[in-house]
């Protein structure tokens, strides 16, 4: 279930516009927030091509984006 999540996100990702999490979970209402928190921090974590906006302790502040 969690690569299906991950390849979900990546799909969304590619418009590269600004996501939230609860964007994101807004278009994936099957998912959680919480599964789409980590599977976003390893994106970040593992590929330059995705950028981020705000603060880690926060979740609810942050933004990503598909840069590349």
């Amino acid at each position: 279930n969690i690569l299906d999540l991950q390849s979900k996100i990546e799909l969304i990702l590619e418009s590269k516009k600004r996501y939230s999490i609860d964007q994101i979970h807004k278009l994936i209402p099957t998912s959680s927030s919480e599964s789409i928190f980590i599977i976003l921090r390893h994106l970040i974590s593992n590929n330059t091509d995705y950028s981020i906006e705000g603060d880690w302790s926060t979740p609810t502040s942050l933004e990503v984006r598909k840069t590349n």
